[in-house]
């Protein structure tokens, strides 16, 4: 059996930008309106200084296109962000 692994950094988790490493807890007491803007569209909602769960749709396309490709069954291993774009084009 051949395999090959291959790094691609259109894999990397939603950057959240300023809010990185913050809670939930820690964003509703310091951000309340960052908060309230992110429920009412969350994934087009884009975090200061970061990026939305549309943008990283964008940034997967070429990615997605190229797996779609593949005959033989690819393994993908990411961040839970970038999985579940690829769980909603998938399903």
């Amino acid at each position: 059996v051949s395999t090959s692994i291959t790094v691609e950094p259109a894999l990397n988790s939603l950057n959240t930008g300023i809010c990185t490493g913050m809670s939930i807890d820690t964003m509703k007491e310091k951000m309340p309106s960052e908060i309230s803007k992110w429920k009412e569209n969350p994934f087009c909602y884009r975090f200061p200084c970061g990026e939305s769960q549309q943008d990283l749709v964008v940034k997967l396309q070429a990615f997605i296109h190229e797996i779609e490709g593949h005959v033989r069954p690819v393994l993908v291993i990411s961040h839970i962000s970038t999985l579940q774009v690829l769980y909603g084009y998938f399903l």
